[in-house]
């Protein structure tokens, strides 16, 4: 263990005194959202929270697992992480649905399962906890940079052949209007200027409450401040129905115009053997409602090439149809089997074919984006820079959620005009030409 701080250490693996707690968080927006409320927690608690393993007591890892190459790739950061410090808590969707896995590894390893996030300090200091539902909207988080994030609903109603998630967060659980809407406004009165509402599937959110997530979008564009709201994922199987009063709540100018709705596959027949729930029409009709209300607007989607049933033909689908709907930026991912999952019995395609075909869609993913983040090259945006991820350059967003890279470091909440000299794939490159407002630097990482 890191030296000097730790009072005592208790047989049940509990420690107590000033711990410093080091948190390595992977996957997506909700496990990001998770480990930021990780280290709040830890933080309130008095415990210090430290930016390197070497420097630490404790070591919280939040884990995903949803590919083989990432599951690898958590087995690594387990052995490293237990070797490293000598009480690990390990959280996240691999402690959910692979706790066995989790021990063969780090058999000193703490599992808390992700829906105990809130029992972190517990388990950490007395190495048990007393699982409970909990609110996780209402959680504690660190506002970094000028980004928070806001886990809205945990689960999904979803049933797809090869997600893992499914197993790792059963069934749904959304969280009060109430409790999300103040977790907005208490980011934003600390420094937040982007808010990102996430879950597995955020269109799932309400369906156990009788609402859903046009009218809670509606109520958390009105929280007043400079930032805007991200809304995350939806399936269109559950977005289709509201989607007119969605679009409707997003007209406002505090809701960033950027829809994310994984269509998977271009066939329809692949679709149904992966109990997706939607049809390329459905996707398509997503697509173009956007279009048509929220005028300039960053479709983000998935796609998964070599599902075992996926034929040429199938494939060529999935092409033509990012061709057709030309979103801004697409994932592409290799089917990967998933223990516990219904797909994870099908015999696989060959490893060669898989290959190319991800190279062809990574190929198209490459162009698409490449237009979408060049399509206002020499026109004057406006955008607000969010966060700095290079030294000496600062990364803002556009209404229509294009990160634009300035060539100078300003203070987070900055608003410019900045006219955009070039792209690449990820990025548009601009200079700045006025600035609207001035924002004051802020200090280190807040908890709210």
């Amino acid at each position: 263990m890191g030296g000097g701080r730790v009072e005592r250490l208790l047989s049940g693996g509990g420690l107590v005194g000033v711990v410093r707690v080091y948190t390595e968080i992977h996957g997506c927006a909700t496990t990001q959202a998770e480990g930021s409320t990780a280290k709040a927690l830890a933080q309130r608690a008095g415990h210090e929270v430290v930016g390197s393993v070497e420097e630490a007591d404790a070591a919280v890892l939040v884990t995903c697992t949803v590919v083989g190459k990432t599951e690898r790739r958590m087995v690594e950061r387990l052995r490293s992480l237990g070797d490293a410090v000598g009480t690990l808590v390990v959280t996240g969707c691999m402690a959910s649905a692979q706790p066995e896995r989790v021990l063969e590894v780090a058999p000193h390893a703490l599992i808390l399962p992700p829906h105990n996030v809130d029992q972190l300090v517990p388990l950490l200091e007395e190495g048990r906890f007393t699982p409970a539902p909990v609110d996780k909207a209402g959680l504690p988080r660190r506002v970094e940079g000028g980004v928070a994030t806001v886990v809205i609903n945990d689960g999904c109603l979803g049933n797809c052949s090869f997600c893992i998630t499914k197993l790792a967060r059963p069934g749904l659980s959304s969280y009060p209007v109430e409790s999300v809407v103040d977790a907005v406004r208490d980011a934003v009165g600390s420094g937040a200027v982007e808010v990102r509402l996430t879950s597995m599937d955020t269109g799932a959110y309400g369906q156990d409450r009788g609402t859903d997530l046009a009218g809670l979008v509606e109520q958390v564009a009105d929280v007043e401040g400079r930032h805007r709201v991200r809304v995350g994922m939806l399936n269109p199987f559950l977005g289709i129905p509201f989607l007119d009063d969605l679009l409707e709540a997003m007209r406002h100018p505090r809701v960033y115009n950027f829809l994310h709705v994984p269509v998977q596959s271009g066939s329809d027949a692949v679709l149904d053997h992966m109990g997706r729930q939607h049809s390329v029409e459905d996707f398509e009709h997503v697509v173009e409602r956007a279009r048509e209300v929220l005028g300039d607007v960053t479709i983000a989607t998935d796609v998964i090439v070599g599902y075992p049933t996926e034929t040429r033909e199938d494939h060529e689908a999935t092409m033509a149809l990012l061709e057709r709907s030309r979103p801004g930026h697409v994932n592409v991912t290799r089917f990967s089997p998933r223990p516990g999952t219904p797909a994870a019995g099908l015999e696989a395609l060959d490893g060669g074919v898989v290959k190319d075909r991800s190279r062809e869609a990574s190929r198209v993913r490459d162009r698409l984006q490449r237009e979408h983040r060049g399509r206002h090259e020499g026109e004057v945006v406006t955008c607000r820079v969010i966060e700095h991820v290079v030294e000496g350059t600062s990364q803002a967003r556009t209404l229509a959620y294009d990160p634009v890279v300035l060539e100078e470091e300003l203070p987070v909440g900055t608003l410019v005009r900045a006219r955009v000299r070039g792209s690449t794939m990820a990025h548009a490159e601009a200079d700045v030409v006025e600035v609207l407002e001035v924002a004051d630097p802020r200090g280190a990482p807040r908890v709210v």
